[in-house]
C-alpha cells in the first residue's frame, strides 16, 4: 500500500503514482505532459490501455481511460470512458492494487472519496477487456460515488466482447438489513458486483480489493476499523454522503 499526506494541491496526486509504478511495473509513465497532466500506460496480457490524469485543481483530479494514446501530440483515440472526478482531501490518501488495477481512497473517517481504475474479476473468463473506471460524476464532492449501490458512476472502456465503450453500474451486491446478525455473531460482507448496463442486470464481474457492508455499521465496528479477509487486512470506509460502508484493502 502507498500512502501520502495532503495531496490536495495541484499535481499532488502524482506523488502516489511515482511510488506505485515503482512497485507495480505493469504501469508506466507514458506521457509526461506537464506538472499537472500525465498519462500512464498499463501493459498486460489482454488489452493495453492508457490513463490520462488532469490534476490542475486542488480539490479533485480528472481521470479518463483511453484505448490508444499518441504521446507526440498528447491525444487519445479509440474508445474512452470520458472524464471521471477523483476527489482529493487533506490527511492521508491510500493507493492499493496490482499490475492491472488500483484503488485510491481517503484514509479519513466518513470520507470515502476515491477512484477504482483497471480490470475487474469477470464472471466470464473469455471477457478479457473488462476494464473500467469508477469515481465521481462531476467536480462536486457530493457526486463522488465510488461503490455506491445502484448509483455508482462506472465507465467500461470496452463492452463485453470488445465492443465500444459503455456505462456501468454497481448492483446486486448488498445484504439489506442483515449486515450483522447479533444471534449468530456473523458479519455479512459481499463482493461488489458490477454490471455494464444501467438496469443493473448484465453483471460482468466483481471489483477487486473491495467488499461492501451496506448502510448499517457492523456491531463493534467504527469507520477506520480493520478486518482480515482471506489473510489480507481491510479497513472500514464510508461511501460519502450516502451512509454506505465498504471494506477496502489496507496493506
Amino acid at each position: 500500500m502507498i500512502t501520502k499526506n495532503n495531496i490536495n494541491s495541484a499535481g499532488g496526486i502524482f506523488a502516489l503514482f511515482t511510488d506505485f509504478i515503482a512497485i507495480y511495473t505493469g504501469w508506466t509513465l507514458y506521457d509526461n505532459i506537464s506538472a499537472t497532466s500525465k498519462v500512464y500506460k498499463n501493459t498486460n496480457d489482454n488489452q493495453n490501455f492508457y490513463l490520462f490524469i488532469n490534476d490542475a485543481n486542488s480539490a479533485y483530479a480528472i481521470f479518463n481511460l483511453w484505448e490508444n494514446w499518441d504521446s507526440g501530440v498528447h491525444s487519445g483515440s479509440g474508445n474512452t470512458t470520458g472524464n471521471l472526478y477523483c476527489q482529493k482531501r487533506s490527511g492521508t490518501t491510500c493507493m492499493v492494487g496490482d499490475d492491472v488495477t488500483f484503488i485510491i481512497y481517503c484514509d479519513t473517517a466518513d470520507a470515502g472519496y476515491g477512484a477504482y481504475v483497471g480490470f475487474i474479476d469477470p464472471y466470464d473468463v473469455t471477457d478479457t477487456k473488462a476494464i473500467c473506471c469508477s469515481s465521481g460524476a462531476s467536480s462536486l464532492a457530493g457526486n463522488s460515488q465510488m461503490f455506491l449501490p445502484n448509483h455508482a458512476i462506472i465507465k467500461f472502456l470496452f463492452g463485453k466482447g470488445g465492443a465500444s465503450d459503455v456505462g456501468g453500474y454497481c448492483s446486486g451486491h448488498y445484504a439489506g438489513n442483515a449486515s450483522y446478525n447479533s444471534v449468530t455473531e456473523k458479519l455479512y460482507i459481499n463482493r461488489i458486483a458490477i454490471s455494464d448496463a444501467s438496469d443493473g442486470y448484465n453483471i460482468r464481474g466483481y471489483a477487486k480489493y473491495a467488499y461492501l457492508n451496506d448502510y448499517i455499521l457492523p456491531t463493534g465496528f467504527a469507520v477506520g476499523g480493520t478486518l482480515t479477509i482471506e489473510d489480507k487486512l481491510y479497513k472500514l470506509n464510508r461511501v460519502p454522503n450516502y451512509m454506505y460502508y465498504c471494506f477496502l484493502l489496507y496493506e
